[in-house]
């Protein structure tokens, strides 16, 4: 029987960027990503996908959907 690794599951082909951003631009980033509940590498990838017109990475889709809250009727 094969047991299931554990820790998160493969986000799919990816290529690392590196890049430098102004000091003081790195806390609003850190701040927005988790507000959006999200790691600051998932954050950069959406925000560079939409200004570019371009589809969410299906990862970051597919971790939304996990997370999502179901709200009872009439709240």
């Amino acid at each position: 029987m094969r047991m299931a690794k554990p820790g998160r599951k493969p986000k799919g082909d990816r290529s690392p960027m590196h890049v430098r951003i102004p000091r003081n631009h790195r806390v609003l980033y850190e701040q927005a990503a988790a507000t959006a509940g999200l790691p600051l590498s998932d954050y950069v990838a959406i925000v560079l996908a939409r200004a570019h017109e371009l589809d969410e990475p299906d990862y970051v889709q597919r971790e939304r959907n996990r997370h999502q809250v179901e709200l009872p009727l009439g709240a």
